[in-house]
């Protein structure tokens, strides 16, 4: 599944031309995204979603500094809605969700893994930085988009290093002051118990009343904090089915049988979990591999 859902505007469905480059570097992964329109700047737009199933899908654990180079892009959350402008540098969480609205131009963005900075980090989710040293992270992203590819290996860990730091300088007083958003326990919460079911995914136990046991909360609230997913068995399933996934597709499967990698990730029923994966992936258990390999080409 995509990052998104995208969805160009009509005089763009035809000249859908956008550009992207990644580079990784330690634990971060630089973007480099273009998109030129139909007919020149300015000529078009498109929309892009982040919705709870994208969320629940992916699993992608981080935040996305994002410079706007050129061009604009309308920007909403479930406690902001603001218009992202050329030299603005603001902060996604792909944990969360969210949607714009963009015109052909160009931006930068930095993927960051969320332990890598402190919690209140998540407080700036769809906010743009105003701190003094975002003008530095602004140069910095322009810099590593010229000369990341030129570096070499030996080079990449103090460059890493010194991205953390300025990363942690520029959100160090940056939340001070936001609103507090009614959801962020909620959602703080919530994001503690999904680390707890990650740690102990496996095990045959990890049933509603040991994680309530762990969290220290009443079964109403565990399942008032998983209703938007479905219920927290359904989380506990789709994670397991997701690693099941991976194992399929990646060709580490070599001999072993299908019901063997289900029970191994919780499915004690082949036909149910045949069933299901199907279901999520549109595919059956068997088809994984060769299925995953012609979506990579």
């Amino acid at each position: 599944m995509p990052f998104f859902d995208f969805s160009p505007d009509g005089s763009a469905r035809a000249a859908f031309d956008l550009h992207c480059q990644h580079v990784s570097f330690g634990p971060f992964v630089l973007e480099n995204r273009v998109w030129k329109g139909k007919g020149g700047p300015a000529a078009a737009s498109f929309g892009a979603a982040r919705t709870p199933r994208h969320v629940r899908a992916d699993y992608h654990d981080y935040y996305c500094f994002n410079l706007q180079v050129s061009g604009s892009l309308s920007l909403r959350t479930r406690s902001v809605s603001q218009i992202k402008r050329a030299a603005d540098v603001y902060l996604l969480d792909y944990g969360r969700p969210f949607e714009y609205i963009a015109t052909s131009g160009h931006e930068i963005s930095l993927a960051v893994p969320r332990s890598l900075l402190p919690p209140k980090v998540e407080r700036l989710h769809g906010y743009s930085l105003s701190q003094g040293s975002v003008a530095l992270l602004r140069d910095h992203l322009l810099s590593l988009r010229e000369n990341l590819p030129g570096l070499s290996a030996a080079e990449l860990p103090y460059i890493a290093d010194a991205t953390t730091q300025l990363l942690l300088a520029c959100v160090q007083n940056a939340s001070d002051g936001l609103p507090e958003s009614p959801h962020v326990v909620d959602e703080l919460l919530a994001r503690r118990i999904r680390h707890y079911i990650d740690m102990h995914l496996l095990e045959a136990d990890l049933t509603p009343d040991r994680i309530c046991r762990e969290a220290g909360i009443s079964r109403a609230k565990l399942y008032q904090l998983f209703t938007p997913s479905g219920g927290v068995m359904r989380e506990i399933r789709q994670r397991r089915l997701h690693l099941a996934h991976q194992v399929l597709s990646s060709g580490q499967r070599s001999s072993e049988k299908i019901r063997t990698i289900a029970r191994r990730f919780g499915f004690i029923d082949e036909k149910y979990f045949s069933r299901i994966f199907k279901t999520r992936y549109g595919y059956a258990p068997s088809e994984a591999f060769d299925q995953t390999r012609q979506d990579r080409r």
